[in-house]
């Protein structure tokens, strides 16, 4: 994002020094909300109040961010024009010394917003992959309780075709036993109808002996 840097060339070493100062106080309030925002929440949705010497607004962190990174731009550049007076007024300790204060603090805002800032990214790196690992692992149940439902119907399944074949063995014994009854019977009638024709023999025979005999007795009474 391109952050318009004001022209400070016409300011006077006071002038700089002045607004140098306030912006110091600036980015030293923003920071340190920048790190109870992210140290409390970590979250770009998540606004906090801001302190009186911030106009009481909402900032979030994004928003800060922009801000924090605007201000150490425009303090650099402040830090630049003081640099450009130093060496016209070279030999002058007291600005020489404001001029390596302001660049210490510079570099201390830079290295202290830089470390929150990695902090942040961090944090929305391990929120991202904890979210994506959370998914992964809701749909994981949501499968494992696809297949757990699926191997039920298939044990349902499996009961009902164990009763099917149970019953089918079952009929399959009855009629193994009504076919060896069917056989017995036809066995018996087979026996019974070998034997009438010896059973009809003997009735012959005993018909004939005696018509024999009542022939003889009439025979011998004559």
């Amino acid at each position: 994002m391109y952050v318009p840097i004001p022209n400070n060339d016409d300011l006077s070493w006071e002038d700089l020094n002045r607004k140098a100062r306030m912006l110091e106080n600036e980015i030293d309030g923003k920071i340190i909300t920048f790190s109870k925002l992210i140290s409390s929440q970590g979250a770009n949705s998540v606004t906090i109040d801001i302190d009186d010497s911030m106009d009481n607004s909402h900032y979030s962190i994004d928003a800060l961010d922009r801000d924090i990174d605007s201000l150490l731009m425009k303090l650099q550049n402040i830090i630049d024009n003081m640099a450009k007076q130093v060496e016209l007024n070279s030999g002058n300790n007291s600005m020489i010394h404001f001029l390596q204060r302001h660049r210490d603090m510079y570099y201390d805002y830079s290295k202290e917003y830089k470390k929150y800032k990695n902090n942040y990214i961090s944090r929305n790196e391990y929120n991202e992959l904890m979210n994506s690992m959370k998914k992964e692992a809701k749909a994981f149940k949501s499968d494992e309780e696809y297949l757990l439902n699926e191997r039920g119907r298939i044990d349902e399944s499996s009961r009902m075709a164990d009763m099917v074949l149970e019953q089918a063995y079952s009929t399959k014994n009855s009629l193994f036993e009504q076919r060896s009854m069917l056989q017995g019977t036809r066995s018996r009638m087979s026996n019974i109808s070998t034997r009438f024709p010896i059973i009809n023999n003997l009735i012959g025979k005993i018909s004939r002996k005696k018509r024999r005999n009542t022939i003889v007795l009439a025979s011998v009474t004559a």
